[in-house]
Parts: C-alpha cells; sequence; structure tokens
C-alpha cells in the first residue's frame, strides 16, 4: 500500500459512523474488542481529529500484520449498498485486494420487475439453502459447483462436478480426497474450501461416508449441439446431470448461525413447476467460480428450449459461469424449474445461452431410484443464545427473554410501531445496593440487539450512544449526531434549522437546561418547543431523502428499514429536557404511526439505566435486571437453546447440565456469586466455556 492508498483508506475509515466501523475492526477478526477500546480511549477530545486518529491506528495495524485486505472487505460488506460509501471503497479493493476483470464482472447485478417483498422473502428464504460444492482430489485439482439443500442431510447438485469422485454409478473417494458443502459463503471474496479453520461466519460440512444416494450421468457435448441427432434423443433423458449426496450432519435441522435463530430446513422441490412460458423470468442463486453467493435474473428462451426434442432441457439468458453448474433455476413465482448445468452454445450458431435440466424430469428419474424427498416440518425458531459468532467461545445471554421478545416485536412489520417503540431497562433494588452498577447486563443490552439484527445488515443500523460516543446535551448535536451515523450527507447539514432566537422576556424564568443560552436570555418557550419537537424531526426525515451522491433524486423510499438507536449509562449522565423534547418528536409523540414522519417511523428506543419521561408509559418495554435472580432456570433455558440450534443429543444436554448445576451450587458458597456486579460475569463465564466444550465434543465439526 502506498502512501497515496494509505490516505485513501485513513479518508475512507475515517468517515465511516463510528458503530460501522468497529463492525468492520470485529469482522476482519485482527484486532480484539478490548485493543479498540483502548485507542479509542487514548484519541484526542476533537470528534473529528478523533475519527482521523483512529482510523490511521486501524488502517496502520492491518496493514503492519497484511490484513488490510480483510478490513476491505469487511467494509465492504457493510456499506455495499451504500453508493456514497462503496464508490469510494471500489479502487481500494481492486487495488489492493486483488480483484481482476473477471471478478469485478461477476458482481454485476440485473433486475426485473418483481414483487419486492416477495423477492426479499424468496432470497432470505433461500440464503441459507444454497451451498458451494468442492470437490477436492488426492492430487489437488478442486472442481466448484453449486447445490441446493433438499432435505435436513440431502443436497442435489450436478453430476459432472463430482464425476471425478463417481465410478459406474458408485461413490469413490480417491486417497486424501475431499468433499465438502459449503453454506452461508456471502461475503466478498472466494473461499478456500480446504482452510482450517473455516472463515468466520462459514458452515463447513463433509458429505457423509455413503454420500451418494443417485445420479444421472452427463451427457457428453451437453449444450454444443442445436439440433439433436437420433442417438442423442435417446441418450438425453438417460443423462440428466444430477446427483442427489448425503452430508455427514444434519444441516437442515441446525439454525444458520451457532448462536441460535432461525433453522437453516431445505427447499421442497416437489412444488416445482411443470409447464414454461416465453420471457418468463428464471432466477438462479449460485457460486460463479467459487465466489460469495451471487443471484442472477434472465428470461426462459422457448424456441431454443424447443430445439431439445427430447424436452429434458430448458434455455436462458440468466447469466451463470463455471462453478454455477447445479445451481437451481426458479421462475417470477419462485417455483423451482430445473438444475443449470451447461452453457448452450452450439457449433456454427451466434448465440450465448444457458441452459438447466427440467424439474419434473429430475423428480421422476428420483422416484425411480426410489428417493422420496422429505418436505421441510415446522421446526421452531431457536431463542439467541450467545452475542459470539465463534462457536469455540461463545458469550452467553442469561435471563433477557423481555429483550429478546421486543426485539422480536420490534423487528416484525405486522405489529404497529407505538407499540414496540420503546425498551428501557434498569437495575432492581436488589442489584442497586452493589456499589457499581456495572456488571448487571445494562450495557450488554447493545450487544444481544447487534446479535439479535446481524442478519439485516445495513438496512437496519444499530447507532449507540452514551458508551463509547457521549449523548449531546444540545437538541442540534444530538440531531447531527444521528444524522452522521445515518450518513447522512455533510452537506444536508447546511440546513439544520437554527436554534430560536432570544427575544422573549420571559424566558429567563421557564425551565431550560443551564448553560445551554449562555450568550443571552433563552428563546420563546412556544419556538423552542416546536424547533426540537417539529423543525429539527422535520430537517431528519428530509435529510434521510436526500441522494448519497450529487445529480441523484430524493428518495421517496425510507432509507433504512429500521433503526435502533441506544441510549446507554442514562444513570450517570440524564438526557437534557430539549433532547427529551426532540426525542418525543422523533418519535411522533401523540400522532398514530401512520401520521408519523415516513424516515422516521422505523425508529426503535433502547433506554439504559434511565428513560426520558416520554417513554414511561405502559406501552413500552420495561425491564428490571438483578444478576442475583439468574440462576440454573437461565443456565438451562442456554443448554436447551444450545442442543436446539445444533441438533445434539439429549445425552449431551443431560451432562452439561448436571456438570453445570454441581458447579453453581459448589460456587453459591463463594462470595463473588453473592455480588451482583460479579455474579453474571462469572456464571457467563463458566457457561461459555461449557457450551464450548459441548461444541467440540458433541457439536458441528469442520
Amino acid at each position: 500500500m502506498d502512501a497515496t492508498q494509505r490516505q485513501a483508506a485513513i479518508g475512507f475509515f475515517a468517515d465511516l459512523p463510528s458503530s460501522t466501523l468497529r463492525q468492520c475492526v470485529r469482522d476482519a477478526l485482527l484486532l480484539d474488542e478490548d485493543g479498540y477500546d483502548q485507542w479509542l480511549k487514548n484519541s484526542p477530545q476533537d470528534p473529528v481529529q478523533a475519527r482521523r486518529a483512529l482510523a490511521e491506528q486501524v488502517v496502520d495495524h492491518h496493514e503492519a500484520h497484511g490484513r488490510i485486505a480483510d478490513l476491505l472487505r469487511a467494509a465492504g460488506r457493510l456499506v455495499y449498498r451504500d453508493p456514497g460509501y462503496s464508490e469510494r471503497l471500489t479502487p481500494l479493493v481492486r487495488e489492493l485486494c486483488g480483484l481482476d476483470a473477471n471478478q469485478q464482472a461477476a458482481l454485476a447485478m440485473r433486475a426485473h420487475t418483481l414483487s419486492l417483498p416477495q423477492t426479499l422473502s424468496f432470497v432470505d428464504n433461500v440464503t441459507g439453502k444454497i451451498c458451494l460444492i468442492a470437490a477436492t482430489t488426492a492430487a489437488g485439482e478442486t472442481e466448484l459447483g453449486t447445490g441446493l439443500l433438499v432435505g435436513p442431510d440431502l443436497v442435489l447438485t450436478a453430476y459432472h462436478t463430482l464425476r471425478r469422485h463417481i465410478v459406474e454409478g458408485q461413490a469413490h473417494a480417491p486417497a486424501g480426497g475431499t468433499l465438502f458443502a459449503i453454506f452461508e459463503h456471502c461475503g466478498l471474496a472466494p473461499v478456500d474450501a480446504l482452510q482450517q479453520p473455516p472463515p468466520a461466519g462459514v458452515v463447513r460440512v463433509a458429505f457423509h461416508a455413503q454420500w451418494l444416494l443417485a445420479c444421472c450421468e452427463h451427457m457428453p457435448g451437453d449444450g454444443l449441439f442445436a439440433h439433436p441427432d437420433p442417438a442423442q434423443q435417446l441418450e438425453l433423458p438417460k443423462r440428466l446431470d444430477f446427483a442427489l449426496v448425503r452430508l455427514a450432519e444434519p444441516v437442515g435441522r441446525h439454525t444458520r448461525q451457532f448462536a441460535g435463530g432461525k433453522r437453516r430446513r431445505w427447499w421442497d422441490i416437489s412444488r416445482h413447476a411443470t409447464a414454461y412460458a416465453e420471457d418468463e423470468q428464471i432466477i438462479i442463486p449460485q457460486h460463479p467460480n467459487g465466489m460469495p453467493q451471487r443471484i442472477g435474473f434472465g428470461r426462459y428462451r422457448e424456441q431454443d428450449s424447443l430445439l431439445d426434442t427430447s424436452h429434458t432441457r430448458i434455455r436462458y439468458n440468466t447469466e451463470t459461469d463455471k462453478g454455477s453448474s447445479g445451481a437451481p433455476c426458479f421462475n417470477q413465482n419462485f417455483e423451482f424449474v430445473g438444475l443449470h448445468n451447461a452453457a448452450f452454445t452450439p457449433t456454427g450458431v451466434d448465440i450465448r445461452l444457458n441452459q438447466a435440466v427440467r424439474a419434473d424430469r429430475i423428480l421422476a428419474k428420483l422416484q425411480e431410484y426410489g428417493q422420496t424427498l422429505q418436505a421441510p416440518n415446522n421446526l421452531n425458531d431457536v431463542p439467541l443464545w450467545s452475542v459470539s459468532e465463534d462457536p469455540a467461545a461463545p458469550r452467553p445471554i442469561l435471563g433477557r427473554a423481555a429483550l429478546l421478545q421486543w426485539i422480536e416485536r420490534a423487528a416484525d412489520d405486522s405489529v404497529p410501531a407505538e407499540l414496540a417503540r420503546c425498551y428501557y431497562a434498569h437495575d432492581d433494588a436488589a442489584a442497586a445496593t452493589a456499589a457499581t452498577r456495572s456488571g448487571i447486563g445494562l450495557s450488554f443490552t447493545a450487544q444481544i440487539l447487534r446479535a439479535a439484527r446481524a442478519g439485516a445488515g445495513s438496512d437496519e443500523p444499530v447507532v449507540v450512544l452514551g458508551a463509547d460516543e457521549v449523548v449531546p446535551a444540545r437538541a442540534e448535536d444530538f440531531v447531527a449526531t444521528l444524522a452522521h451515523h445515518l450518513r447522512v450527507p455533510p452537506s444536508e447539514l447546511m440546513n439544520l434549522p437554527r436554534r430560536p432566537s432570544a427575544d422573549s422576556a420571559l424566558a429567563p424564568a421557564l425551565a431550560v437546561d443551564a448553560g445551554a443560552f449562555a450568550a443571552g436570555p433563552a428563546p420563546d418557550i412556544d419556538k423552542l418547543d416546536k424547533w426540537t419537537c417539529d423543525d429539527l424531526p422535520d430537517w431528519l426525515n428530509l435529510a434521510l431523502r436526500a441522494p448519497l451522491r450529487p445529480g441523484q433524486p430524493a428518495d421517496e423510499r425510507p432509507r433504512y428499514r429500521r433503526v435502533w438507536v441506544v441510549l446507554d449509562n442514562l444513570h450517570r449522565e440524564a438526557l437534557s429536557s430539549e433532547v427529551e423534547n426532540l426525542i418525543a418528536g422523533l418519535m411522533g409523540a401523540g400522532r398514530a404511526d401512520a401520521m408519523v414522519r415516513a424516515n422516521l417511523r422505523g425508529l426503535r428506543w433502547v433506554f439504559l439505566g434511565a428513560a426520558p419521561r416520554i417513554a414511561l408509559d405502559a406501552r413500552t418495554q420495561t425491564e428490571a435486571l438483578d444478576p442475583l435472580r439468574v440462576g440454573m432456570t437461565e443456565i438451562d433455558a442456554v443448554l436447551d437453546a444450545i442442543r436446539d440450534s445444533n441438533d445434539l443429543s439429549k445425552v449431551a444436554r443431560e451432562v452439561a447440565g448436571d456438570f453445570t448445576e454441581t458447579w453453581l451450587q459448589e460456587a453459591e458458597t463463594g462470595a463473588d456469586l453473592a455480588d451482583p456486579g460479579l455474579r453474571l460475569s462469572k456464571i457467563q463465564v463458566f457457561l461459555g466455556k461449557t457450551a464450548g466444550k459441548i461444541y467440540k465434543r458433541y457439536g458441528k465439526q469442520a
């Protein structure tokens, strides 16, 4: 990295919201939280200088360890939807991460007219069921393909991807060869199938010892002829180029992340389409060239499909590449229509299309082999039980069911926002007697929230004030800080409504914050109330519509699906009255949900330690935290979640439960567990180590 690139990288990271920068560092897996926090504490007092100094340390530290590419890729995963940031990041990624022209082309996206809610639901549903297939020989040659999870431990993929491991229809594992299915490969860079350990967040599952359940060979020269001759017509129905393989683990019954949440489940391909129409859409989620999961949109080409007189292939113009073989094809109703297997580039014909084997032909052949696929059952999802993504070092969540239930309600679009807009946590009487309030779990709330909404990505930013960054006392500073975190262009700050002028004779008698108007008498209370409750919220609502790039039109749609604002340590530093009034305005207090400003309707508020008056009503989820009430009931809930997340045996649950209960009974006699400030951390550390041991002994094995 030369001096120009260094300055560009520092400038980019200095302009990121502090929460995004922290997440970048965390995702890059080089610097731990303690090291980052130490840099933060030693930063200059001036906010601009502090951001610059912190960015310099982050960039130089990662460059010195040869990990600048990891840092840039981590940033890319967080800001790729934001043109203002992604356009600045792209040249750095290209220069410092080694993306060649072919890889850049694979990032291109197409869009056709589809129902946005249905498309988002489809993508969310199918993403965890698509996997990268890696078949490596003893000589180190690796064939890459794409697969679809069609049962708890069953994957459907292309035969020709596995052809070196199949001899005369039987599985043949060459000495030293490996076979893997890799899930959750959704980052920025290709993954090394043999990397030990697998990259963070990636789930790598080995094939079962008896992995081949059914297969149908590929057709020699498939896609290279336009008009099959009689011999080819006879062969094409027999050569459907698919393999049904069994994995070593029932990943369909596991949760998509180790720490709980939605189960992966599998795709029911028995619900497939049997008819095709000209120009209908063909949608293909895939892993081209081993790249992170991509999705291609294209159209069915009827005339080209009819050239196949065996009626076993379909053709389309959806983009694919090497490594896409075995990817499922879906129509505009998101029904399974085929398994991608080849390019359609017949010799002597100026045409470049792709082709798949028809879904109904594959299902019929599987029935001939006696393979009846199981429909997904209604597995319950698992409560989040750890904030760590590292399965070997969990950080368990103990006794926070009320918070997790509120997060679920607050993230549910069908729940009116006014019924789930606020959460307030405080210590109860037992915990309040401690010399310090640290250690009871207040600040841990923000980590739980981030972990619970991690899958939402940049659509749902989490803004935390009062911990690393102070909560401003002036209303204009508070809204400007919030705007910075929400990536409002700096130019929009010039339009921030100015504080009302000090021209009221009644102003000195008004109950306003001391020192806020040191330059003169306070403004008229009505003007100040209108400014805090209406003018500033109106500005933020409009500022969030402002284009991220010059020349773009204003966006009428809300920029974020939801925004989570966490105000921490309010028991130490109370909110100023004008900031309380501003928050009331941002909430749309006294207004029906439909009347709240569009870009503010998605705001969700978390108050820790204390709460403003506006939040102290029956609709606010309130939780009193007392570590002394955390015991075996809460520990058992974590152990149950570990079992359910990873399909562990009952024996593992009972052994862990007995072991943990014995430790707790012995530890209760010590002073540490009697201290509200220490009890939670002691139990969490012990339970984390226990959970890590359970994982290593009984859980998923890479």
